[in-house]
């Protein structure tokens, strides 16, 4: 009997590495801003149209990102800019972020989704921490007087 309740935990034990292994394998990459752009700097684009992308998608990634928890308004302005610009799933805007994200041979909505995993993550932290009120945004998201900013109701 000993040896059978040996081999279970065993078993049970193989079993939570392998889950733990397999959990390890989906975890998200956490990247810096500028580890992010980095082979995009290095690239060398024939025109300045071009570097003025990089710049514009570089700008708005970092408002996004360092803005999160302004309490100034013009910092909050930032975030809030940056937030409808990745959100706006708009193709017809010369400088959209989709557009911006084609150029550069970035896939819009696979940049979206990290940005927004990003933010739900943080706005999470910054809420256990006390950083941020739970409601933290009754800010006008997408022209939506009173919408909600939190990261139940906000889908960039």
């Amino acid at each position: 009997m000993k040896w059978g309740v040996r081999m279970a935990d065993a078993q049970e034990r193989d079993r939570f590495e392998a889950e733990e292994k397999l959990n390890e394998l989906f975890e998200p990459d956490t990247l810096l801003p500028t580890q992010f752009f980095a082979p995009l700097a290095r690239k060398k684009f024939p025109n300045g149209e071009h570097r003025l992308l990089v710049a514009l998608m570089r700008d708005a990634v970092e408002c996004f990102q360092k803005h999160i928890d302004a309490r100034d308004s013009k910092r909050r302005q930032l975030y809030n800019d940056a937030e409808n610009w990745i959100g706006d799933e708009d193709d017809f805007a010369l400088f959209s972020f989709n557009n911006v994200c084609a150029t550069l041979g970035m896939n819009p909505d696979y940049v979206r989704r990290g940005l927004i995993s990003w933010r739900d993550r943080q706005l999470g932290l910054l809420q256990a921490s006390g950083r941020v009120a739970a409601d933290a945004g009754s800010d006008q998201v997408h022209g939506r007087a009173g919408a909600s900013r939190s990261a139940e109701s906000v889908r960039l």
